[in-house]
């Protein structure tokens, strides 16, 4: 047995009840998990348990002889985590394509993503056990608790929430045998559903989701007399469907236009609209600021009307970085600019030369980088230094918000009777969330592990932990 692995059984018993280290061998006996992942440092298991229809996500970290489940149990380690580390020192869990699958392993859902005929994106729902892969022909809902109840015979299905999520953003899509393509207006729900499972493939290929939509952006430049304004197209993006999806650098996003109107939106068309000079000052102060709210403008032309433009300032543009190896990163990236709205010193007709020497010194002396040079920052580490620099330093752009320190979250826990005729069962749920905007509960609990203070809001943003109640 690997090293890593044998300390963290013993640390995991060392600290197990002896009731529950029980009932984790007993589970360990009549249960297989299924390993969803594995890499070096983690290990992520789904324990498919009678009576629950979803199965509880267990994430092991050997090296730190560190773990977690998403059960919501006040018990840690729980029942599920001791059946895990019992079943990977017995070699009795299920790995995820093993050729021969070990007796009583579970399915799992997995989604394949197509583009249709008519270029819309299309996607199937399968089970999944080792090598074994079967249509998913009735509802996940049914289909779990009918093998769980002993109504219907196959293996056990390892669902995650995300699974049931799903189902619910399909609809009526569910229900249809083979490959079936969501209106637009499920992409955002389903693809959002779908972000933190790793298992989805486009063609032959792994894919992630994202439920963050992917908006227009535009550049204005100079033409003739007047100037011209048009969409730019994002050579990342390496496939469009119809119903309102892209995918770039191997992850789906829904699309979206921003909230233009169709005015605005036939502004960018095609080539773009070209402005006459006598038109300038009714687009520069009625149409561009309206644009501005919306989508992300590059200005390469000195012959808006604006504002006067004062001395040079900085401005931290912040852009989330969206890649195939993680989607959590932003980049900052100090710009001198003058005027309102903001140009480029570079663009600049009057430039003070040295003023802008002396920001630049200071973004040098505060903040450690350079103008023009991003600063790529990860995950929490990227909203403490948004949340840090925001009152001192003009910080704009969409990475803003996506990493904007919101406040604290609120735990909240809940129960709820299941049906049984036997003895009396709650099933409790563990939920956070801060003016309506949730967290997972289980990236709370391992952040929390690790000494971080901020997790990431399901819906953008990201909050602090309440670490009084997490003591």
């Amino acid at each position: 047995m690997d090293p890593a692995l044998a300390s963290l059984f013993e640390a995991v018993q060392e600290a197990c009840a002896p009731g529950l280290w029980s009932r984790g061998v007993s589970l360990s006996r009549d249960l297989k998990p299924l390993v969803e992942s594995r890499s070096a440092d983690e290990i992520r298991l789904r324990l498919p348990v009678k009576d629950r229809p979803v199965a509880p996500l267990i994430t092991l970290w050997p090296a730190d002889a560190e773990w977690h489940c998403n059960c919501g149990s006040k018990d840690d380690p729980c029942a599920h985590v001791a059946a895990v580390v019992i079943a990977l020192k017995a070699g009795r869990v299920a790995e995820t394509g093993a050729e021969t699958p070990v007796a009583g392993a579970a399915a799992q859902v997995i989604y394949r993503f197509s583009k249709a005929a008519d270029g819309a994106l299309q996607v199937e729902r399968l089970l999944r056990r080792g090598q074994e892969i079967t249509p998913l022909t009735s509802p996940l809902t049914s289909l779990v608790g009918g093998r769980q109840a002993g109504r219907t015979s196959g293996p056990p299905v390892a669902a995650a929430q995300a699974d049931f999520a799903a189902e619910h953003a399909l609809g009526a899509w569910a229900k249809r045998p083979g490959p079936s393509a969501p209106e637009s207006s499920a992409i955002p729900t389903l693809l959002k559903a779908l972000e933190d499972l790793q298992s989805c493939s486009y063609g032959e290929a792994p894919v992630r989701t994202s439920g963050r939509a992917l908006t227009p952006r535009a550049r204005i430049v100079d033409e003739g007399p007047g100037i011209r304004i048009s969409s730019i197209r994002d050579a990342s993006i390496t496939e469009r469907f119809r119903n309102g999806a892209v995918l770039r650098g191997g992850v789906l996003h829904p699309a979206s236009s921003g909230g233009l109107t169709d005015e605005e939106r036939r502004l960018l068309d095609g080539q773009g609209t070209w402005i006459a000079p006598e038109r300038l000052p009714d687009f520069s102060a009625r149409i561009l600021p309206k644009l501005e709210d919306k989508i992300a403008i590059e200005i390469e032309t000195q012959k808006l009307p604006r504002e006067p433009g004062g001395p040079p300032r900085v401005l931290l543009y912040a852009e989330e970085i969206t890649g195939e190896a993680d989607d959590d990163l932003l980049a900052i990236t100090p710009r001198i600019v003058y005027g309102s709205p903001p140009v480029a010193a570079q663009s600049s007709l009057a430039r003070d030369i040295p003023a802008e020497q002396t920001q630049a010194l200071r973004v040098q002396r505060e903040l450690q980088i350079r103008v023009d040079q991003p600063l790529t920052l990860r995950g929490s580490a990227a909203a403490a230094w948004v949340d840090a620099h925001s009152t001192a330093w003009e910080i704009v752009g969409p990475g803003r918000a996506r990493f904007e320190t919101r406040g604290e979250l609120t735990p909240r826990l809940s129960a709820r009777e299941l049906g049984s005729d036997g003895p009396e069962l709650l099933e409790l749920s563990l939920d956070f969330d801060l003016n309506g905007a949730k967290a997972d509960a289980g990236r709370v609990i391992a952040a929390w592990k690790r000494g971080e203070e901020r997790v990431p809001l399901l819906g953008g943003g990201w909050a602090r932990l309440p670490k009084e109640w997490l003591k």
